[in-house]
């Protein structure tokens, strides 16, 4: 019952800010919103068979009511890879899982503007901390780096 109440509310506050459609994805991000964090030329080392981190420090108040975010990675074979949103208490938002097979590179935006990811884990919760995104390659024979992040959040 609790649960059934807690979703409702953020359902609830999620629809009356305008800003998030069936309780989970983005409508839109205004153009002219500043990001919260953008670092280009940034070449952490993704290393073979193991993880990459990088942190973004946030000075900011509010609550998420959704998030924006671009990466680039370069590397040779993304299906090697698990991307991941870790918000300043460490819940996370898987962004890549895998996917792509030997494709190269990720060049993408996640959550508004871009492709559907699962926010629930981070709505309602502080913006102002650390957060960071997790590379973890899961496979040999192939390394990388992350090149470019961008990371808007919508506060309510």
């Amino acid at each position: 019952m609790k649960k059934l109440l807690f979703v409702t509310t953020l359902s609830m506050i999620a629809a009356a800010c305008g800003r998030l459609d069936n309780g989970s994805s983005l409508k839109g991000v205004d153009a002219a919103e500043p990001p919260d964090f953008e670092r280009d030329g940034i070449a952490l080392a993704i290393p073979d068979t193991d993880r990459a981190e990088f942190s973004m420090p946030l000075e900011s108040t509010g609550l998420v009511g959704g998030l924006s975010i671009a990466i680039r990675i370069t590397h040779t074979y993304i299906g090697d890879l698990v991307v991941t949103l870790l918000d300043p208490t460490g819940a996370a938002v898987t962004l890549h899982n895998r996917e792509g097979g030997s494709t190269q590179n990720i060049d993408k935006i996640y959550g508004s503007g871009g492709a559907a990811i699962n926010q629930d884990a981070v709505m309602l919760h502080e913006v102002n901390g650390t957060w960071k995104l997790r590379i973890d390659d899961q496979a040999g024979d192939d390394v990388g780096t992350l090149d470019y992040v961008k990371l808007t959040i919508l506060k309510v």
